[in-house]
């Protein structure tokens, strides 16, 4: 909630937003190809640092601006955005939104994602997991019997050892592997996984 702070190994140093932005709430942070830092906050949108100012993101299809997650997609080649209602993929010529036509819980809290061989998988708070083409900007709901289909995740990985980790609401987490699906409960809710 204060903001920027960056640490030199002794010090804390606070960077100084721009002043249109109200809210000091950033929960997110990804780096692109080109080095630029982008900052999802929570109130604000999405800010991007260039190594020497900030640049407020806008564009007329990003739904909100409350940021939960960002994640750059090497493969695909776009910034990827969950917010407080909806999915997002930013790419350099247009950007792409999602919400379903019905939403429960009147939110559509995008949590986490995972890129595969021929698109991406974003998962959500309550309303199940989806699948996102890159190719043809179609946007569909996962099976219910995948089981990368949570109906409720917090967030969601691929490790190095390929092992693909999501969050179970408030419980625990799924991991799928080549040794088959594993759900562990008991362990708290997960909110992120690096």
């Amino acid at each position: 909630d204060a903001g920027l702070i960056t640490y030199d190994g002794k010090n804390f140093t606070r960077i100084p937003l721009p002043a249109e932005i109200t809210e000091r709430k950033i929960w997110a942070i990804e780096e692109d190809p080109q080095g630029n830092l982008w900052f999802g906050t929570y109130g604000n949108g999405l800010l991007i640092h260039n190594g020497e100012g900030f640049e407020v993101f806008s564009s007329a299809d990003f739904t909100s601006d409350h940021i939960r997650v960002l994640k750059y997609s090497k493969q695909f080649d776009c910034m990827l955005a969950g917010t407080q209602n909806g999915f997002h993929a930013i790419f350099q010529d247009k950007v792409f939104g999602f919400i379903p036509d019905s939403i429960e819980h009147e939110r559509f809290l995008v949590m986490g994602f995972i890129e595969t061989h021929d698109g991406i998988v974003f998962h959500t708070f309550h309303s199940g997991a989806f699948h996102f083409n890159p190719n043809t900007l179609e946007v569909k709901t996962l099976p219910a019997d995948s089981p990368l289909n949570v109906a409720s995740s917090s967030a969601s990985f691929i490790s190095s050892k390929g092992d693909t980790v999501i969050g179970l609401y408030k419980n625990g987490l799924r991991i799928v592997n080549d040794e088959g699906v594993n759900d562990f409960h008991d362990l708290g809710q997960v909110f992120d996984i690096k």
